[in-house]
This record gives C-alpha cells, structure tokens and sequence, in this order.
C-alpha cells in the first residue's frame, strides 16, 4: 500500500477538496477515500476545531460522483432520523458536493 494512504488524514478544507469519491477509482483508492471522507463530516459537525471550520470558510467542498454522495446523504438522513447523529433530527451538511 502506498505510504500516503498510510498516513494520517488531517481534515482541512484543502484535504477534503482534494478528495475524489468516484466509481471509477481503483478500489484501493476508493476504499482510502471513503473514511476520509465520513472523517470530515465527524469533523465539520461534531468536533469543535470542525465547526469552526465550517462557520469560518464555508462547508468543505468534497468532490463526488452522483450516486456516491446520493448514498451518503441518504445514510446520514437515516442516522438523524433514527437518532444516531448527536446533533438531532434535522441534519445540515458540513460539505457541498462538487462533480468529480
């Protein structure tokens, strides 16, 4: 595995840009790409560094194809509504999809 996806993933605006959620990655890049991806939603939603974040520079802008982030709305919605999510029922992203 190359080192770089061995390292630590540190959640800044640029970091999370520079992500690419797409189908058509290999799946060793994909599978690398996917938790970095939820790390950020951790980050700009729960963890007080994140909110920061977010209030001061605008959600994160993570590039996505379409179903991808389809899936991960779809599932932060049922954590919500289920109450799995520590900030209520009504859950506001902390990212805006850009087209990968």
């Amino acid at each position: 595995m190359p080192l770089v996806h061995q390292l630590p993933f540190e959640v800044k605006h640029e970091s999370v840009a520079g992500l690419c959620l797409n189908c058509d990655l290999p799946s060793h890049e994909l599978a690398v790409n996917l938790p970095r991806a939820f790390s950020a939603v951790v980050t700009g939603n729960v963890k007080d560094d994140g909110i920061r974040m977010i209030a001061e520079n605008d959600p994160f802008g993570l590039h996505s194809d379409p179903n991808l982030i389809d899936a991960l709305e779809n599932l932060l919605a049922s954590f919500s509504v289920k109450g799995k999510m520590k900030f209520g029922a009504h859950y506001e992203p902390c990212y805006r999809a850009v087209s990968a």
